[in-house]
């Protein structure tokens, strides 16, 4: 009786992504290609990397992709055996996003809310001004004022940035020469320069009639500074959206 001895190679392992993304828009900061490594060396090995059609495209360690497609590498024992390993992949591409963004509560509301929403060939994530991410579009209790919503692109290929307005009023000021809060004006529509804002006391008298792309009440009248308590407004503006001529009545507080 003979013995035979069988000696067991080992297969080449290779541990490459089953996706490699590359981003559409190289300007907005990510890459328009990747760097796919097959980190073995090339001492032990040979590499045939191919396209989706056959065609063989490298024989190196590592190669570069600039194109999306489907992938295959073929690493094969040079050393001791021909035992061979293959391996497929694909490369996609992402894209930077198309954002919408609206103030979904109306203008003036207590609350404010916008809803985002990015499309396009990519993962997205959200964030409103420099506050943290989030997965969601939504975002609550929003302050008025100008806004910016950001869309970053998780596969790291840039963010789109989208701005609009939430209107509110302030709901008092205090005239006292700190520096804070010395003059009521409505800031949301500092662009609307035919915005119109008239100011009345309790009994209807007209005190002061402002813009609010200029710098607001200072809470005097004729000179005479104006007590302690609530003032009326009526507000002459247009829809931001529809551009349609609207008015608000409203009050708020001087306080001192």
């Amino acid at each position: 009786v003979s013995t035979l001895d069988l000696v067991v190679n080992p297969l080449p392992e290779l541990d490459l992504e089953d996706n490699y993304v590359i981003c559409a828009d190289a300007s907005s900061g990510g890459l328009d290609y990747v760097e796919v490594d097959s980190e073995l060396s090339a001492a032990g090995y040979s590499f045939e990397w191919r396209d989706e059609f056959g065609t063989l495209l490298s024989t190196d360690a590592v190669y570069l992709i600039d194109q999306i497609g489907i992938y295959s590498l073929e690493v094969s024992n040079t050393v001791g055996s021909n035992c061979s390993t293959l391996a497929f992949f694909t490369v996609s591409e992402s894209e930077n996003p198309t954002v919408t963004a609206t103030v979904t509560s109306e203008d003036f509301a207590d609350s404010h809310t916008i809803v985002a929403t990015a499309t396009g060939g990519g993962l997205y994530e959200f964030s409103l001004d420099q506050g943290p991410w989030q997965d969601s579009g939504t975002f609550t209790g929003v302050r008025p004022g100008e806004r910016t919503v950001n869309v970053r692109d998780l596969n790291g290929c840039g963010i789109t940035s989208f701005v609009l307005v939430v209107i509110d009023y302030p709901a008092y000021f205090t005239p006292n020469g700190d520096g804070y809060n010395d003059t009521w004006n409505i800031g949301a529509l500092s662009n609307q320069m035919a915005s119109k804002i008239y100011i009345f006391d309790r009994f209807g008298k007209l005190l002061k009639q402002i813009m609010p792309a200029g710098e607001g009440w200072d809470g005097t009248y004729n000179g005479q500074k104006m007590p302690t308590t609530d003032y009326w407004f009526l507000l002459h503006y247009n829809d931001l959206d529809t551009a349609a001529p609207k008015q608000l009545r409203g009050h708020f507080t001087l306080k001192r």
